[in-house]
């Protein structure tokens, strides 16, 4: 700033997104024992985003940040649209009020996906028993208890633009003569959405008037299909190639307790203790990709590589003699260690 070599930059954002959604419901009591309830919809998602921005460099008078100051100028536009339909259903089916059953379904055709896989399904199915209902006569005790089981699929599409090559517009020129350039992205003409499978089982209970409560979980869930940017060699004239990946797996428990220990009419005291655990796994990925480096630095990197923990942070200690001392180069530059840890 307030230089002749400064320079001044601006960009603007427009997102513009409309849905039309048509959904019906129904709902009421099959007979004395059993109620329901179902719904099913639609909905239209289109979505446009739209960047203007510009740069100028090397100001005629110093200190004034006016575009129409700068020698050197550069504009830039660009917009992405996305359009999505979705046909959806969820239904319930209750017993007596103590036993349920619940299904949903989802349908997605997306426009960002490859042509033979824009159209893709999640569905979910779940049930939970309020045993306490059944119980409340032969343990005082209990005053709530409830299990719990579920199976759902979730799914996820890409950004815009992923399936199909082109050229940008550049703001550089040769000669004289401005040129398009290839994105440095090579895209993935048959690339298919994400998918996220999991189970759940868990309890919920209380005791003793809901002075003591007590909510456990445990998870397992697997992710396919991801939609990540691997490394290439600048020789093939891009940068990165776009893939589906691999298999990342997640296992843990979640312990959620909380008690009363005083309660009185004007006062009350509330305690709560909230313990977890994750274990992740990366089981596979894409055919001939050994390690995926998600992040990389001077001497670190998070990596994904098959048979580990997802994420895993990977560095290199320096050479050292046996005294400890850091090794040089010839250059008096630290000397990095041949293994990773």
């Amino acid at each position: 700033p307030g230089t002749l070599d400064g320079s001044i930059s601006n960009d603007m954002y427009k997102v513009k997104e409309s849905n039309s959604d048509l959904l019906l419901t129904a709902a009421g009591d099959l007979s004395d024992k059993f109620s329901g309830s179902f719904s099913v919809g639609g909905n239209h998602l289109n979505r446009q985003q739209e960047q203007v921005g510009f740069t100028g460099t090397g100001f005629n008078i110093a200190g004034l940040y006016h575009i129409n100051n700068s020698r050197n100028k550069s504009t830039r536009h660009g917009i992405t649209r996305k359009v999505i339909n979705s046909a959806y259903f969820t239904g319930q089916l209750g017993y007596k009020n103590f036993l349920f059953l619940d299904v949903t379904g989802r349908n997605d055709w997306s426009s960002t996906l490859g042509l033979n896989h824009q159209s893709f399904f999640y569905p979910s199915v779940s049930t939970s028993f309020v045993f306490s209902d059944l119980l409340s006569n032969s343990l005082t005790f209990l005053d709530y208890g409830k299990l719990r089981v579920s199976y759902a699929e979730a799914g996820n599409d890409a950004d815009p633009y992923r399936t199909a090559g082109g050229y940008n517009l550049s703001n550089l020129n040769f000669n004289g003569q401005p040129y398009a350039a290839v994105n440095s992205t090579v895209p993935l003409a048959d690339l298919k959405n994400e998918l996220t499978r999991s189970f759940e089982i868990g309890t919920e209970m209380r005791f003793f008037k809901n002075r003591l409560g007590l909510d456990l979980t445990y998870y397992s869930s697997a992710t396919f299909n991801q939609i990540i940017n691997i490394g290439l060699s600048s020789a093939t004239g891009y940068a990165s190639r776009m893939i589906n990946a691999g298999e990342i797996q997640n296992k843990g428990v979640e312990i959620l307790l909380s008690g009363t220990p005083v309660r009185s009419k004007n006062f009350s005291w509330d305690m709560m203790l909230n313990l977890s655990r994750n274990k992740s796994k990366v089981v596979a990925l894409a055919p001939g990709i050994s390690t995926y480096r998600m992040l990389s630095a001077t001497r670190a990197s998070i990596q994904a590589t098959p048979g580990e923990s997802f994420g895993n942070i990977i560095g290199y200690d320096y050479m050292r003699t046996p005294d400890g001392q850091i090794l040089l180069t010839e250059t008096g530059k630290f000397q990095k260690a041949t293994e990773a840890t």
